[in-house]
């Protein structure tokens, strides 16, 4: 079984799941009533949906169809979250090749 090049990154060698996690506890440790945590699921998906799809978008040179894809999602539901999230969607370079 090969690793993709995101096993490997030292980076996020944590985990995702484990980056979030401490990003949360920041988080809460930074507001100290629950009345200041409403709408916390809402707030914690537009986080993270945004950058993701802001970074499929680019790893795709703006091609929504392959984003699409990519993310699992059909593209007319991919289209909609672009328009909700403000999403520029342009044609751009894929990242380079990772360093290391």
């Amino acid at each position: 079984m090969t690793s993709s090049p995101i096993d490997r990154s030292p980076k996020l060698q944590k985990g995702l799941g484990a980056v979030i996690k401490d990003y949360l506890h920041t988080f809460f440790s930074t507001h100290h009533t629950p009345q200041e945590l409403h709408n916390l699921y809402a707030f914690v998906m537009k986080e993270v949906e945004k950058p993701l799809i802001e970074e499929v978008l680019h790893l795709t040179k703006g091609n929504q169809s392959q984003a699409a894809l990519l993310l699992g999602l059909n593209r007319n539901t991919l289209r909609k979250k672009v328009t909700e999230l403000q999403i520029s969607v342009t044609s751009k370079d894929a990242f380079p090749p990772s360093q290391g």
